[in-house]
């Protein structure tokens, strides 16, 4: 949990810029204080690089008593000198200025700078997991388009508890938005995030650095071009539905006669992932459902290539009312299927996190192949392929199911007793 002082500057922040695009806002700012902070732990070898940084310290003690005022250009020259940072993202750090107005106001400059100098930042993943972990729980609401670059917390423990990142893996996010996945990682040291929103590529950019991961790649592009086969080994995505731009090659690579967009986005992210990957896939209802061709057979064909689990859970996506279904592929993977039904379980406020209990309900059922009546139960791939269905319910028995005592014995000891 981060410290009082932290979470005083980030709501005076927010009385400041108010709800519209707040978390990009409180990471950029949050940057430029990891620059003040760490610029003497950064490995920077350009020596005007070192010139800049130090000439924008002594303008920011200046401007901490009011003397001077930081403008745009300052903070553009700063971040021009530490491009070196992003590794292989192809966004510009630089555009982090244009988005600071706020900040270059003289009557504001100095209470933010104030409240920035009055809380700690340490050096280590830890604390800035926290920081970030907090500001997407403040910023779920966002009214702003924004608001749909964040994956809410539930989502994103089930997620990465599953795939569970380890070590020297590639971790890819088809769609990255924010990065927020990377608040619940632990070991995470090769990061692939793919986001066609520059800004929001730009903030995944701003949290890999102060991260400290030590390989990450921000792309920012349209992720169904990419040339992505066999490059990661835990993968998350979404599908893209509704879409009206078509992938010809795409249907002619993976060999689906189909131009559904939704389809061929599924097969772009299993085809990701290595020949003994995980992936685990957000989409809609009728992938588990549909009767068309198409859709039967991708169910097919995944039942049979690494399944592990099928789960159904409350509305969980921004701005959304729609349930939210996950399905888990491991390629390496031949037990029987587990399925869930997860959408009565309560969550918190602001869809931010299900109880605890509940997520760790789900994990477990999933990582263990629970088998029973209620939400959970696991079934062979034949069982599967037999109904070609993944909807829970045709699994699961979500009627609790009571065991009622014959009426006759309930007699015949009220008799006894009675005597």
């Amino acid at each position: 949990m981060i410290d009082k002082n932290t979470q005083v500057f980030f709501e005076q922040l927010r009385g400041i810029v108010g709800y519209y695009s707040f978390y990009s806002r409180a990471i950029k700012l949050l940057f430029i204080k990891y620059l003040l902070t760490f610029s003497d732990q950064l490995d920077i070898k350009e020596i005007q690089s070192y010139k800049t940084i130090s000439e924008f310290k002594r303008k920011y003690d200046e401007a901490r008593n009011g003397v001077f005022v930081i403008n745009k250009e300052d903070v553009t020259e700063l971040l021009r000198s530490v491009e070196f940072l992003k590794k292989e993202s192809n966004v510009k750090l630089a555009d982090i200025a244009d988005d600071l107005n706020f900040f270059y106001d003289q009557k504001t400059q100095k209470d933010i700078i104030s409240s920035l100098d009055s809380f700690v930042l340490k050096n280590d993943r830890e604390n800035i997991r926290e920081i970030c972990d907090y500001l997407l729980y403040s910023s779920y609401n966002d009214v702003s388009k924004t608001g749909s670059y964040i994956t809410s917390k539930a989502l994103r423990i089930i997620c990465m508890e599953l795939l569970d990142v380890k070590g020297d893996e590639i971790y890819m996010d088809c769609y990255a938005g924010f990065s927020s996945s990377l608040t619940e990682t632990k070991e995470l040291n090769r990061y692939i995030g793919y986001e066609i929103n520059n800004e929001a590529g730009l903030i995944s950019t701003l949290t890999c650095i102060m991260m400290g991961i030590p390989d990450f790649e921000i792309r920012n592009e349209d992720y169904l071009f990419a040339d992505t086969d066999n490059k990661a080994d835990k993968i998350l995505s979404d599908v893209i539905f509704g879409y009206k731009r078509e992938y010809p090659d795409l249907a002619k690579h993976y060999e689906v006669q189909t131009k559904d967009v939704d389809i061929l986005s599924f097969y772009k992210a299993f085809y990701s992932a290595r020949k003994s990957g995980s992936v685990i896939l957000t989409v809609p209802g009728k992938f588990l459902f549909s009767t068309a061709k198409a859709y039967v057979e991708l169910r097919s064909r995944i039942t049979k290539e690494g399944l592990r689990a099928v789960i159904s859970l409350p509305p969980l996506w921004h701005g959304t009312s729609i349930g939210t279904n996950l399905v888990y592929i491991d390629k390496s993977y031949k037990g029987n299927i587990e399925f869930v039904n997860a959408t009565k379980m309560r969550f918190g406020d602001k869809r931010e996190s299900f109880e605890i209990f509940n997520t760790g309900n789900v994990i477990s059922a999933v990582k263990e192949n629970w088998v029973g009546e209620g939400e959970y139960n696991c079934v062979s791939a034949d069982t599967v392929l037999a109904q070609n269905t993944w909807i829970p319910d045709r699994y699961v028995n979500t009627e609790k199911k009571n065991n009622y005592r014959p009426v006759s014995e309930i007699d015949e000891e009220l008799k006894l007793l009675y005597k």
